[in-house]
């Protein structure tokens, strides 16, 4: 299943859009999501979801594989399709430790990738304690985010999760209200 949300895992930073690199890789998109697919398939994953957004590269990849929930998160490259052959690549690398190597190795380099939580995904208003539907003025939302960016940075006791998803949701209520 693919979902146009990106559903990053919380404590994994987003790298940032000049630091991405151009990939060698000469595949096409559904090439590489049927590869991911496949590779996944073949260590009896299911319940994959694929997230992304269709405006940005980051990827990840959430499925089942006996009885433990994984998440193989990838910003390097500079295109979805890239980094969806990069989470297809490491998967069958690690699907070859398992075959030539032992199955402790494999064991021990997938506990790296056990599934973190997605975040929660709230509308803006939830996070900005706004009742639904209830538009504020461009005063009263830049006054309220000033007020919860001084809990949620990361430097005054607050978290990068925190952080990142009120400047989502401050991001996301300019869009919707039209505030420059």
């Amino acid at each position: 299943m693919e979902i146009n949300e990106l559903q990053w895992p919380d404590g994994v930073k987003i790298r940032p859009r000049h630091l991405r690199k151009q990939s060698q890789f000469k595949v096409d998109y559904q090439k590489a999501r049927a590869h991911l697919k496949n590779q996944i398939k073949l260590m009896n994953g299911t319940g994959v979801k694929i997230t992304s957004t269709p405006e940005a590269p980051p990827v990840a990849v959430y499925f089942n594989s006996a009885g433990k929930s994984y998440c193989f998160a990838c910003d390097k490259y500079k295109t979805k399709t890239s980094n969806l052959r990069a989470i297809g690549l490491t998967i069958e690398s690690l699907r070859a430790i398992k075959r030539h190597g032992s199955s402790e190795m494999m064991e021990q380099a997938f506990r790296g990738f056990e599934a973190l939580p997605a975040p929660k995904k709230s509308g803006w208003r939830t996070i900005f304690g706004y009742d639904a539907g209830y538009n504020p003025s461009p005063f009263d939302l830049k006054t309220r985010f000033r007020k919860l960016a001084k809990r949620a940075h990361p430097d005054h006791g607050g978290s990068e999760g925190e952080w990142i998803a009120l400047n989502e949701a401050h991001q996301q209520a300019r869009i919707e209200l039209a505030i420059n």
